[in-house]
């Protein structure tokens, strides 16, 4: 599966790519316009992305603008199969969400994300098996999401945490012992 992340915040970022990079490659961007670039150059390579986390709040172009493009861009190519969409917003307004449906978003995360949530999309699109996350590896994601909530990590920290914790999820599915 290759998978797309936008968001302006580099915590949901970083938390949804690494919820995402389990299942196959991801891609981040962080505002409407770096996504729609991602996504153009998808189109080009004849590699579209299956599934896009998209924001709504997005600084440049909003995430409204960016889904109306990216499906008009899917449409004037007449793709035989269209990204996943969900998007992602903090808003409790039903307004924005009910608009992102109509033009196409396939579901939507409220903030803050949750990992079960997220592959529960992944498993409804038929984009992943039942494959329900065991306890071992579900804890640290709880953990994760809680300190992403706090907005209190340095980034960097939290990215060397995801890095480890990836790195950790590699050598498991490999088959190859850890030596820490």
């Amino acid at each position: 599966m290759r998978s797309l992340v936008v968001d302006d915040s580099p915590t949901i970022r970083i938390l949804v790519q690494h919820i995402l990079t389990v299942y196959g490659q991801c891609d981040v961007a962080q505002n409407g316009q770096e996504a729609m670039d991602a996504h153009t150059r998808g189109l080009s390579d004849g590699r579209p992305y299956d599934l896009i986390c998209l924001d709504l709040g997005l600084p440049y172009f909003d995430g409204i603008a960016v889904l109306s493009k990216i499906r008009a861009a899917e449409a004037q190519r007449q793709l035989p199969v269209k990204a996943r969409i969900i998007v992602i917003t903090a808003s409790r307004e039903p307004g924005r969400v009910q608009k992102a449906i109509e033009l196409g978003a396939d579901g939507c995360l409220l903030k803050p994300v949750v990992a079960e949530q997220l592959i529960q999309y992944l498993e409804d699109f038929g984009m992943v098996g039942a494959t329900t996350p065991s306890p071992a590896y579900r804890e640290p994601i709880r953990q994760l999401e809680q300190m992403c909530d706090t907005d209190e990590i340095p980034v960097m920290v939290l990215a060397r945490i995801i890095r480890r914790m990836a790195n950790s999820i590699e050598r498991q599915s490999s088959g190859r012992r850890t030596t820490e």
